[in-house]
């Protein structure tokens, strides 16, 4: 799967800057993913862990080249790391699933606690799965489906998840009639799934 995001910057810095920006808009309905960079209420990690090339050591993200029973482990350009996770629905892949649901080759970024081996144990809720962001203005409107150009010309399909929320960016409210208040001209951001062809399925998708 082509990731959605960008190769200029750093992979794992630009993932964290680039969903702390979202979520600080988009108040994502996944408590954990909103404080990915570890702002107040995280879990403490442990301070003799070591950061990798001055990133947080309680973060890490990359493809996975490896799976077994309760952990992975992931490989970006700063090298690979594996990742346990506990057992259940404790990862978010557009709905809770467990890791039966990840697959070779995904894109995941996981938050937790750093272990003396240098693995992360991942705290629940705190592992997500190809997870994407695109924001602009709505250029067409599809069934289940809007379009949106970003400032730079580039367009994506953002796809309606069957848990998409629609709401307001300043006030974090509902917006009335949902997906069909949308309309062409509108500029939104959206968050949810990145799939293979470089759209997304929206879980969230928020109207300045």
């Amino acid at each position: 799967m082509k990731p959605i995001f960008g190769r200029e910057m750093k992979r794992r810095t630009f993932v964290q800057s680039i969903v702390g920006a979202v979520l600080a808009i988009a108040s994502f309905p996944y408590p954990g993913l909103a404080r990915v960079l570890g702002e107040a209420g995280a879990p403490r990690t442990s301070p003799t862990a070591t950061a990798v090339d001055g990133a947080d050591p309680s973060f890490w993200s990359g493809r996975v080249t490896e799976k077994e029973a309760g952990s992975v482990v992931l490989t970006s350009a700063e090298g690979s790391r594996r990742v346990h996770v506990q057992s259940g629905p404790t990862i978010w892949k557009e709905f809770p699933v467990s890791l039966d649901e990840v697959f070779l080759g995904e894109s995941v970024m996981a938050k937790g606690t750093p272990q003396a081996d240098g693995s992360l144990a991942a705290w629940p809720g705190w592992v997500w799965v190809n997870i994407g962001q695109w924001a602009g203005a709505i250029t067409g409107i599809r069934p289940a489906a809007i379009v949106v150009r970003r400032h730079d010309g580039v367009e994506r399909t953002v796809h309606f998840s069957s848990r998409i929320e629609v709401i307001r960016a300043v006030r974090q409210v509902p917006v009335a009639g949902g997906t069909a208040a949308l309309s062409v001209g509108m500029n939104v951001g959206s968050v949810g799934l990145g799939l293979s062809d470089r759209s997304l399925r929206a879980t969230r998708i928020w109207v300045y």
